[in-house]
């Protein structure tokens, strides 16, 4: 059985061994912060995971937050959480909400998608969830950092590392 069929076969944050947060004390990255000017920007999380971000922003007074992931268990916690997230299917991607968004933040997860996945999937965010003057806020571990290196090969569902270069390049 590869990789991707054991990640399949089990959820993501099962595979990696991780638990939903039990203490909800994340806080929201300044990079993140700094960028979302106005308290009614509509904000999604794209890979929002167990909703760190979300639940960070909801504290700030951010109040038209939304996510989007593919792991159902992730989904659920959230929901419980009281926040508002959809299923994303990988393979038929729609947006699942009847509008676009001013910032979309895409944190460690593009480094997951397969390499022939990742100019389709920044073409659907782009034209389909992103308002044109919006903005997309991306964190991916950087291949050129020794020690983001590491993390190409502690998670083995990382198909991609990026330089700021191709990063730039896909975008």
């Amino acid at each position: 059985m590869n990789i991707q069929e054991e990640v399949q076969k089990k959820s993501y944050f099962e595979y990696r061994n991780v638990d939903a947060p039990i203490e909800d004390n994340f806080i929201l990255p300044c990079w993140i912060k700094n960028e979302i000017q106005s308290k009614d920007s509509f904000v999604l999380d794209y890979g929002c995971g167990f909703g760190q971000n979300l639940s960070a922003l909801k504290r700030e007074g951010y109040d038209k937050v939304f996510g989007l992931d593919i792991e159902a268990n992730a989904i659920n916690f959230c929901e419980k959480a009281g926040l508002n997230v959809s299923r994303l299917d990988s393979t038929d991607l729609r947006n699942p909400f009847n509008f676009k968004f001013d910032i979309i933040i895409l944190t460690h997860v593009l480094e997951h998608f397969k390499r022939d996945e990742i100019i389709s999937t920044l073409y659907f965010i782009r034209n389909k969830l992103l308002k044109v003057d919006g903005k997309l806020l991306i964190a991916v571990p950087n291949a050129q950092s020794n020690t983001d290196c590491y993390w190409m090969y502690e998670d083995w569902t990382h198909t991609t590392l990026f330089t700021s270069g191709s990063l730039y390049y896909v975008l």
